[in-house]
């Protein structure tokens, strides 16, 4: 299997009012595509509507001719933006797959 790795797109993409996608990067193996992506929610105090920070999740998608045949969603694994890059560019380094996403972030974590 020959792995190639893209460089990675970092952008802002507003996802909802209240969701932004920070960081996407892809990783090829094969005809299998690995979608790595960092999302960025506000969080709400308990009491009230006040912000109080970032929520950073991650969403790892593998995509096999063109179409998605394993997804893991990760909520909150960490409240840091520079962490949560750093942690989204080990897996996509990786290639980290949906599979084994939550036994790798707790490595990390």
């Amino acid at each position: 299997m020959v792995i190639k790795k893209t460089t990675p797109r970092i952008h802002a993409t507003t996802l909802r009012k209240d969701q932004i996608e920070i960081y996407d990067d892809y990783m090829l193996c094969g005809d299998i595509i690995l979608r790595y992506m960092l999302i960025c929610t506000p969080d709400f105090k308990v009491f009230g509507a006040e912000e109080s920070g970032d929520v950073f999740s991650a969403l790892i998608l593998m995509c096999d001719d063109g179409v998605v045949c394993e997804s893991k969603f990760i909520f909150d694994i960490t409240r840091s933006e520079s962490e949560a890059r750093r942690i989204m560019s080990l897996l996509s380094e990786a290639g980290v797959t949906p599979a084994t996403a939550d036994d790798i972030i707790g490595d990390i974590l």
